[in-house]
């Protein structure tokens, strides 16, 4: 076993279950959304989202963000439900991101 003698003991690739790493890709998959909405909004946001859907949010959220930190958290998402195997990881892995981001725009 190559991976017992390269690591040490208490590194065994066993210690991380699927919850930690569900929990652990959930984390980074919403970094991605905050980023991915930052860089588009500034570079390509018009509409304010306020205006979009009728709701107050944070005041500079544009639409055009919401929408590119919507298509980078499904991304990362969408490769999270690959490398876990899940069942119809092509359809679960977007539907994922698009859930989380949708609860981080109303956490923020």
């Amino acid at each position: 076993d190559l991976c017992g003698r390269a690591l040490p003991g208490w590194f065994a690739p066993d210690i991380f279950t699927q919850g930690a790493v569900v929990t652990w890709w959930t984390m980074i998959s919403i970094a991605a959304a905050d980023v991915g909405a930052y860089f588009t909004g500034k570079s390509f946001g018009r509409t304010k989202l306020s205006d979009w859907v009728g709701i107050t949010v944070s005041p500079n959220k544009t639409k055009e963000g919401f929408l590119g930190g919507v298509a980078l958290c499904s991304c990362f998402t969408t490769t999270g439900a690959w490398l876990m195997n899940w069942p119809l990881w092509w359809a679960t892995g977007p539907l994922y991101g698009v859930m989380i981001s949708l609860l981080g725009l109303l956490g923020d």
